[in-house]
């Protein structure tokens, strides 16, 4: 059976420039997505990120805009899978725009660097704790505890599936490896909003470290014949579903 990855568009948002690339253009708003990813093919249904909790109540200058063909149901349901059948939950990364509806996957296990887990759950920064969501992370070690699934490093997670610790956007983000006899598929997580991240070796404007960055978008464009980057319109243009020989 081929595996196959398709691109779920879950929302849109104008952003700041400055946020999308390292010294970019503040106050320049540039239109970009939200996305989760599909995996199907492997030992169960994968769900790459879940989005944000309520993209109403999300204090942002700017509003997240959503649509009914937007949501999980309808995005699933062109796939003809319910939110039931996912087994698999990974999280690039604990920002509140990528974790936030793991409530909605019951029966999937739920992987995240430990890394990650333990940064979020401890740092105290002000400006860094506005990325995440308490409750998300706060669901993670109790809620979702039997659940979870803690990664210390690279870990192949299914048959043609691996996820990949690079970090750079923060300390434990991960991105997912879909790897065939056609070539490698990327899910970049936020260590690219952009493909102009890519394209210039330009980080995003919020990372962690920086020389992780630069490290993580070699390696992607060295090893990855296709690149699903965290927030470009392009991906959904580019690649809505890949379907790849194993």
């Amino acid at each position: 059976m081929p595996l196959e990855i398709r691109t779920l568009k879950l929302g849109e948002i104008s952003d700041d420039e400055s946020m999308l690339l390292f010294l970019g253009r503040p106050g320049k708003l540039r239109r970009t997505a939200f996305y989760s990813w599909l995996i199907l093919g492997s030992d169960v249904p994968i769900l790459v990120d879940t989005f944000v909790r309520n993209s109403d109540g999300i204090s942002w200058k700017n509003k997240i805009r959503t649509k009914p063909e937007w949501t999980f149901d309808a995005q699933l349901g062109k796939a003809g899978i319910r939110k039931s059948e996912i087994g698999i939950v990974v999280h690039t990364h604990l920002h509140l725009d990528h974790c936030g509806n793991d409530s909605l996957f019951p029966n999937a296990k739920i992987y995240v660097q430990r890394r990650e887990l333990e940064y979020a759950a401890t740092q105290n920064d002000p400006q860094t704790l506005a990325l995440f969501d308490r409750r998300d992370v706060g669901e993670l070690v109790d809620r979702f505890r039997e659940r979870l699934v803690l990664l210390d490093g690279d870990t192949r997670i299914g048959r043609g599936v691996m996820c990949v610790r690079v970090g750079g956007h923060t300390p434990g983000s991960q991105a997912v490896y879909v790897e065939t006899i056609e070539g490698t598929a990327i899910i970049t997580g936020d260590v690219c909003y952009l493909y102009e991240n890519l394209e210039k070796n330009i980080p995003t404007g919020i990372f962690f470290r920086y020389d992780e960055c630069i490290a993580a978008m070699q390696k992607f464009r060295r090893d990855g014949r296709w690149i699903l980057v965290g927030h470009d319109l392009q991906v959904y243009q580019r690649f809505p579903r890949i379907l790849l020989k194993v």
